[in-house]
């Protein structure tokens, strides 16, 4: 067995025919094809059962193909550590939710991008739970996530700012509650995010602990979504307050009491530091977020 048939084998596994992985690996389907066949030799195993769906996995498929996915994810770390330290291709991996990417990324891109203009930055938008599982999996270098409360010893975290969750109603809504309670909030129709998102976790957790049971309209991942549905009157959301005041046409209403988050930069303290991860986290150390 050599890294080449795993490479090989993984592809084919991920794709689910070998067609498919001879155009994402540039290879030609023979050479996985009789590849493959020489990996099967050497066991004594079938790997792969050809159906009109693609190539199945054997139960010996499956478990080579859960065994060696570490390999490959190693492999492929190694080698882009060892390219950033050659000053070969240098690559960084972050990851970021929508909500605070809208805020910061921006400037984040901008000014990285002046400082090391050689580095490809990869950027995964994906939610919170799913940017730290990628993070937890070391397919992210590093995190940029919403954080409420500790963290496993094995997460470095440093905080960069935080940010304010507030009610967003009607632009023409003529309430004049300055703030909104639990109590207020239990009279209105609610459009939440869905459970990916930290502060609609927190504010449940406030429903909860005043014994109120919330009356919610709607649960969306799209902030598109949340805006149209509050503008036209049919409910309140609750967002970052930096995203939307000064240039979305809804009101704000502040939370009672106030709902912060802190805006942390996670990494792993038992992954390798490689060069271009340290010019970013010192980068980011530099930058001047405060309260966003």
């Amino acid at each position: 067995m050599n890294l080449t048939q795993i490479k090989y084998f993984q592809a084919v596994c991920e794709y689910g025919t070998i067609a498919e992985a001879s155009k994402r690996i540039h290879i030609s389907p023979s050479t996985i094809s009789a590849t493959i066949k020489l990996l099967e030799e050497e066991y004594g195993l079938i790997l792969f059962r050809r159906t009109r769906g693609g190539m199945e996995q054997t139960n010996a498929g499956r478990r080579l193909c859960e065994l060696s996915k570490g390999l490959m994810k190693s492999i492929d770390r190694i080698d882009m550590i060892m390219k950033d330290e050659s000053g070969g291709s240098r690559c960084l991996r972050i990851g970021i939710p929508p909500m605070v990417s809208i805020i910061i990324l921006p400037n984040i891109l901008s000014q990285f991008g002046k400082e090391h203009p050689d580095v490809h930055l990869q950027v995964d938008t994906n939610g919170r739970e799913e940017v730290f599982r990628k993070l937890s999996d070391g397919d992210l270098d590093v995190a940029i996530l919403p954080v409420n409360g500790e963290l496993e010893s094995v997460y470095h975290r440093k905080r960069i700012g935080s940010v304010e969750i507030c009610a967003i109603v009607a632009e023409d809504s003529i309430s004049e509650i300055k703030a909104f309670d639990v109590e207020h909030l239990s009279k209105q129709k609610l459009v939440l995010f869905k459970d990916d998102f930290l502060h609609k976790e927190l504010l449940l957790e406030r429903f909860e602990k005043a014994r109120r049971k919330p009356d919610i309209l709607m649960q969306t991942s799209q902030l598109s979504t949340i805006l149209r549905l509050v503008q036209a009157g049919e409910g309140t959301g609750f967002v970052v307050r930096e995203i939307v005041e000064n240039w979305m046409p809804v009101k704000t209403v502040p939370l009672e009491p106030a709902m912060s988050l802190d805006i942390c930069m996670i990494w792993r303290d038992d992954d390798f530091m490689f060069q271009t991860m340290q010019d970013f986290i010192l980068m980011m150390e530099k930058m001047s977020f405060r309260e966003f």
